[in-house]
């Protein structure tokens, strides 16, 4: 057999981009003139998400986050543009990290696991395809192991609002009958009144993501606490220096330690940049990179916000909240409007992720004269300090 690697980003985009120009010089159907990003999505969330076999069942399906449908014959110069991609990717001896669900999950189909588990619990669902989720479910254990009748389980936690990936998807897609076997959990318990309804303030206009049947409106909490604030910088580096001055202050009055304070970054250049500056002031951190750390540690956690997903902390810097940080501008570059809506989307996201880290004082780090547009769209439920 032939061994294949694992492709990066960079490689897959080019395998890619070849991809669709080879079938766009053979085929002129016009979804083919959508931006490569489209096709980034649909291959991975979609085709790859469902563990797609064949174009009639890519014909048949239903998508979800979408406000434009596909028809059959823009699906099938689709397909082309997989088929393309799956061909040359072969042929350079690599695959992508989407393909691993499916190869496992036809090994552990063709040889189930002995010793299977009899309850799993899955926790930050809303981000897994429903390829994993079938995955998950090879290893609960078979009938003929244990008990007669016993009853085996799987509990799926999951909130649509903090979804970063996914597009959605319906819970039969995923093999999973939750039809009267769900629970909606309303209630916020993690934040104060004020950081919850300014993170949900922002959540609204995400009008693709409440379009889907999954996403819940929250009941807040009763326990108060500050407004977020604010705090503008007159350069980059200055929130850093914001961030400093405040975590003395806060230190000094004894009203919290070291340990309660994370610093939450969009990038992995910005959480580096932060403890360089925070230890060169004499505070100590600790960085986390894809490791476990000591939450009660007296250190300052950094990290960015896709690490901080599940985690929560007293109090919360969020920095680079500004224009061409958060959002990136890596995504605004798409010529689709409604592409272009779904990454601002996918961004807001990631700003309310980090907002909802705090449980007792959150903080919002921008640059004057270079604010987000998430900074003005929370007018009203924030305190800004010049």
């Amino acid at each position: 057999s032939i061994e294949l690697h694992i492709a990066d980003d960079g490689k897959t985009r080019k395998v890619l981009y070849d991809a669709l120009q080879e079938v766009r010089l053979k085929d002129s159907a016009v979804v083919l003139k959508r931006d490569q990003a489209f096709f980034e999505e649909e291959i991975k969330r979609v085709i790859k998400g469902l563990g797609l076999r064949n174009v009639e069942e890519y014909k048949a399906v239903e998508r979800y986050g979408r406000k434009t449908a596909l028809s059959g014959k823009q699906r099938e110069a689709v397909w082309k543009v997989y088929e393309a991609y799956q061909r040359r990717m072969f042929q350079a001896k690599y695959h992508d990290w989407a393909d691993h669900a499916a190869k496992t999950l036809e090994a552990l189909q063709s040889q189930a696991i002995a010793n299977g588990y009899d309850d799993i619990i899955v926790d930050e669902a809303q981000d897994l395809r429903p390829i994993d989720l079938r995955v998950i479910q090879q290893f609960i254990a078979s009938p003929s192991e244990g008990p007669a009748g016993m009853v085996r389980s799987i509990m799926i936690l999951a909130d649509a609002a903090q979804t970063l990936y996914s597009r959605g998807f319906s819970w039969k897609q995923a093999g999973i009958q939750a039809r009267g076997r769900t629970v909606i959990l309303r209630k916020n318990y993690r934040n104060t009144r004020q950081v919850a309804e300014a993170a949900a303030h922002l959540l609204q206009r995400n009008e693709l993501m409440r379009a889907t049947q999954e996403y819940v409106d929250p009941e807040w909490t009763q326990r108060q606490g500050p407004s977020p604030v604010v705090l503008k910088a007159t350069n980059a580096f200055g929130q850093f220096e914001l961030v400093r001055e405040r975590i003395l202050d806060l230190v000094s009055d004894q009203v919290f330690r070291l340990s309660d304070f994370a610093v939450l970054c969009p990038t992995n250049q910005l959480c580096e940049q932060c403890q360089r500056e925070l230890e060169h002031a004499g505070l100590r951190t600790v960085l986390h990179k894809d490791s476990d750390f000591d939450l009660l540690e007296e250190r300052i956690k950094i990290l960015t916000i896709h690490s901080a997903k599940g985690l929560e902390f007293p109090v919360v810097f969020l920095v680079g909240l500004m224009v061409g940080v958060l959002p990136s501008s890596q995504g605004l570059q798409h010529s689709e409007a409604e592409e272009a809506q779904l990454y601002i989307e996918q961004q807001r996201t990631l700003c309310y992720v980090g907002m909802t880290r705090a449980a007792e004082a959150l903080y919002l780090l921008t640059v004057r004269g270079a604010e987000s547009r998430f900074i003005k769209e929370l007018t009203g439920k924030v305190v800004i300090w010049e």
